[in-house]
């Protein structure tokens, strides 16, 4: 390859970086995603899903009979990972 090539390249890889780990970060302190776009709700107590560049984040929230609309925070998964897999993984962890 040529060097110019190379530095577009990188620099496109770079950009992506930041944009990921700024709403990986983000997810991390519970907090709403700055690059990635909101692409669909979900009527199960609010979930929320938000796609970005090769990546995807959700809020879980659920509604539950005994404790109400119980939100799970912001969760960052790769495409194509649906959101009952996050679910089971995220609620399933907080009942033990």
């Amino acid at each position: 390859m040529k060097r110019k090539t190379k530095i577009v390249l990188f620099t496109i890889f770079m950009i992506w970086l930041v944009m990921f780990s700024t709403d990986y970060i983000r997810a991390q302190e519970d907090r709403a995603p700055l690059f990635a776009i909101h692409t669909g709700s979900y009527d199960d107590g609010g979930s929320e899903r938000f796609t970005g560049l090769f990546y995807m984040v959700f809020h879980v929230q659920n509604l539950d009979l005994e404790q109400g609309n119980v939100d799970y925070g912001y969760h960052v998964t790769f495409w194509f990972t649906d959101l009952d897999r996050i679910k089971d993984k995220v609620v399933d962890s907080t009942e033990e």
